[in-house]
């Protein structure tokens, strides 16, 4: 026998598990050896890309920092010579002008120069040179100990202007420096002294010119055409004279650009190198990393593949011996195995072995079942007319029956809510009992979970929270007040359209730690186009958009905008029977005061006055010819009587009267108020408050009062006697009750809301204690100190005319810093 053979019959004996183990391992670590080697290559090449970008990225920062600071040198220098420090200490200087000049130098920042905490702010000042008009140097400031090249100690005047105002860059003993310069003027515009910055640009300079990100990058400057390295940031590693060419063989090169600035007789390129030695680590440090990861991988799929395989060969050996089992005990026959061989070659052989008896047995089968199949399929037929005729109308008289049950639980959960609707509770009790009425509708994907939005009365970009159930706590805080167009619910108060969202997603704007995952129905609630408010439903995430709901949902929006503006006007009837009934009341009282307290007594004791004034002046006639028997102080006395004594009671009499009458008056005046009917018209308030001024103009200008109005006023639609009644009423009070002595401030302005105009007439007068505050608006009661003439009606006959308007007035004042009394005109008055 062959080795071949024996290999091959050595092979066929195995367990088909060994020979899928083997199989396995082998590929698996030809493909491992194939995925590392191109593996290896793409990273090296990504490597090499990726280092060059980042070395080309960091080439570009250092040069963008060098440019700022080397830009900062001929800045700084415009500062340093601004300040005072500097132009004080040079007017002060007494140079001489003998041949032999002893340059003082200093190693501190000395006085022409700013401090040291100051200058630590611009740039690092290595040499400074002070030099007078004359372009000689006096002093200098060395601040590293460098040696300073003899040139730069007498500067030539081509050298002052070159460096005057502007950056300059030079070679100086094989060294670059750069140099700025600026000059202080007199007025003559001639220089009286000026400052120059130098510094060497060596490795140190360099340094504090660039951030180094790159730890393993080399920054240098190179300069000529064919460049050489002029100084670099690691001289150890680049010497200065280096050539380009040298080095581009040890190191990669990027950043290379040209520069200059302001004048410069150099030049000079900016480049990064990065050593090639240093990138070939790098990139083997990667590969090693690299190639453990394939090696650790290719290992994981070999021992995954082969459990898989163990689990296979072992799933196939059952089927084998449950082939054999059936064989033996459905059909009778026992499968007999021919040769040797694995688990894979007996199955096969048992299912040939199966397969073959099974065709016999077909063939007897097949013929009975021709028969039999004849026959079913004729009675099939039959059975399937039948049962799709049945079916039929089982299906139709189902959905009938559910469309039924759906409309009825629908009517019926309507009708509950219009029968909450006509208890006599509050608005928010009727909206909690619907809103539970809604979230128990069985039929319906709901959630028990919901709130009912009302659009706030006073702003009226803002939901407000009325009615709720199952809503978790953070939220009761979170969403009491929700703005229009924040949330979903606001976004449907902005555009008045359902949102459906089964999950929580970017609209759902409010959140709270542990907030569980579900989905919203938001239905907004309209009447005559106006939104009332928003519903807002709970559902299970991922729940599907139902049109039977969403048609639910808008009946019964429909229903509560119905409810809510019920409500409305009810309350506002209730609002307009306490009014009539206040008003009626302060007739009844007034009318009763004058018809019996007041008008009849005064017509009395008017005519008795008359009565008493006539009888005086009889009196007087009698007492001249009775004065001829009298002592003279008996006729004195008399006289007394007559002429001082009764007329003065008889003239206190007449004025009291008079006084009464005008308080009767009055009276009847407020009490007619309220039968005068009024004439609505568009009013300009900016026009009827200038004309009320003009009116006050003595007061105002005795007083020094200043008028402000902090905006133009509104037009507004009122009646326009009664405008100018309240106006005049409260601005007289506002000037007759400033303090002497202050600056008296009137201001006047107006707030415009979609249901009503605001006024606010503000003062810095007197203000009203808190235990006045009760008789402001009080007939014939006047708070603080009676100073002042009037009688206490003004603030009255303003009330009862802004309520009239079916508006409300009221005042906040603060004692002794002024008052500010507000009052409101409805919108839509006819």
């Amino acid at each position: 026998m062959s080795i071949k053979s024996k290999i091959f019959s050595f092979y066929n004996n195995k367990s088909l598990t060994l020979k899928l183990l083997l199989i396995t391992i082998t590929v698996g670590l030809l493909i491992g050896g194939v995925m590392d080697f191109f593996n290896l290559l793409i990273v090296k090449n990504v490597f090499h890309k990726d280092i060059a970008e980042r070395l080309k990225t960091q080439s570009m920062e250092d040069r963008q920092h060098f440019d700022n600071y080397i830009r900062s040198y001929n800045q700084a220098v415009k500062i340093f010579v601004s300040i005072g420090d500097f132009e004080r200490f040079v007017r002060k200087a007494n140079w001489n002008k003998s041949s032999n000049i002893n340059i003082k130098a200093h190693s501190t920042p000395p006085l022409w120069l700013p401090k040291a905490a100051l200058l630590r702010s611009f740039i690092k000042v290595r040499i400074a040179f002070l030099i007078d008009r004359d372009g000689i140097v006096r002093e200098v400031f060395n601040g590293d100990s460098l040696i300073i090249p003899k040139s730069l100690l007498t500067p030539s005047t081509l050298l002052l202007e070159m460096t005057q105002n502007q950056n300059y860059m030079t070679m100086i003993d094989d060294l670059p420096y750069i140099m700025t310069s600026q000059s202080l003027m007199d007025n003559r515009s001639k220089v009286i002294a000026t400052l120059m910055l130098v510094s060497p640009i060596d490795k140190e300079f360099l340094q504090s010119a660039i951030v180094h990100k790159f730890k393993d990058s080399i920054v240098a400057l190179l300069r000529g055409t064919n460049p050489l390295v002029l100084v670099s940031s690691d001289n150890d590693l680049i010497k200065p004279g280096t050539g380009i060419k040298e080095l581009s063989e040890k190191y990669l090169i990027t950043g290379k650009s040209f520069f200059d600035y302001g004048s410069s007789d150099m030049y000079l390129q900016f480049a990064s190198l990065l050593s090639t030695e240093k990138e070939r680590l790098m990139i083997n440090d990667l590969i090693k990393t690299e190639r453990l990861r394939n090696i650790i991988s290719t290992l994981l799929y070999i021992i995954l593949f082969s459990i898989l395989m163990f689990l296979l060969t072992r799933r196939i050996k059952n089927i084998s011996t449950q082939i054999q089992d059936f064989s033996q005990q459905a059909l009778g026959i026992n499968l007999v195995n021919s040769g040797n061989g694995d688990e894979m070659f007996m199955l096969d052989q048992r299912f040939n072995l199966l397969a073959k008896e099974v065709v016999l047995s077909r063939k007897e089968l097949q013929q009975n079942a021709d028969e039999l199949e004849h026959r079913v399929k004729e009675r099939t037929t039959e059975l399937r007319l039948v049962n799709i005729h049945l079916l039929k109308e089982i299906r139709e008289k189902q959905v009938v029956e559910a469309q039924i049950k759906h409309n009825l639980l629908i009517m019926g959960t309507m009708s509950s809510i219009l029968q909450v609707s006509l208890k006599p509770t509050s608005l928010k009790e009727q909206l909690n009992e619907i809103l539970k009425l809604i979230l128990t509708v069985p039929w319906f994907a709901f959630e028990a979970h919901g709130c009912i939005f009302l659009v706030d009365d006073k702003q009226m970009d803002m939901l407000t929270m009325a009615a709720y159930k199952g809503i978790a706590e953070p939220l009761l805080k979170l969403c009491a007040f929700v703005p229009f167009g924040k949330c979903i619910c606001g976004s449907v108060a902005k555009t008045k359209e359902i949102v459906f969202s089964n999950h929580i997603d970017d609209e759902h704007s409010i959140h709270f730690d542990g907030m569980k995952p579900h989905g919203h129905y938001c239905i907004p609630i309209i009447s005559d186009d106006n939104l009332l408010g928003v519903i807002n439903l709970y559902t299970k995430n991922d729940q599907i958009r139902n049109a039977d709901e969403e048609g639910f949902l808008l009946a019964a929006a429909n229903t509560v905008a119905g409810i809510i503006e019920r409500k409305k006007i009810e309350e506002e009837l209730r609002a307009s029977a306490l009014k009539l009934e206040e008003t009626n009341e302060e007739l009844k009282t007034l009318t009763y005061i004058f018809s019996h307290d007041i008008r009849a007594p005064l017509v009395n004791l008017t005519g008795f006055v008359d009565e008493l004034k006539v009888s005086l002046h009889e009196l007087e006639v009698i007492a001249q010819n009775c004065s001829l028997h009298l002592e003279e102080k008996t006729k004195q006395e008399f006289k007394t009587i007559l002429k001082e004594d009764v007329p003065e009671a008889l003239d206190f009499i007449s004025s009291s009267t008079a006084r009464i009458d005008y308080l009767s008056k009055a009276i009847l005046n407020l009490s007619r108020l309220g039968f005068v009917e009024l004439t609505f018209v568009t009013i300009d308030m900016e026009s009827l408050v200038d004309s009320i001024i003009k009116t006050l103009t003595h007061q105002i200008s005795y007083k020094k009062v200043k008028i402000v109005r902090v905006q133009k006023l509104p037009l507004i639609i009122a009646d326009r006697t009664s405008m100018e009644q309240i106006i005049s009423n409260i601005v007289d009070n506002a000037v007759k009750y400033l303090v002497n002595g202050r600056q008296g401030i009137i201001e006047i302005n107006a707030a415009v809301t979609s249901k009503e105009t605001i006024f606010h007439i503000k003062d810095n007068g007197r203000g009203i204690s808190p235990s006045d505050s009760e008789k402001v608006f009080a007939v014939f009661r006047r708070a603080g100190i009676q100073d002042v003439a009037g009688e206490g009606m003004g603030l009255s006959y303003a009330k009862t005319l802004i309520r009239r308007h079916n508006g409300q007035i009221w005042f906040d004042s603060i004692e002794g810093q002024g008052t500010t009394f507000s009052f409101s005109i409805p919108k839509g008055l006819k």
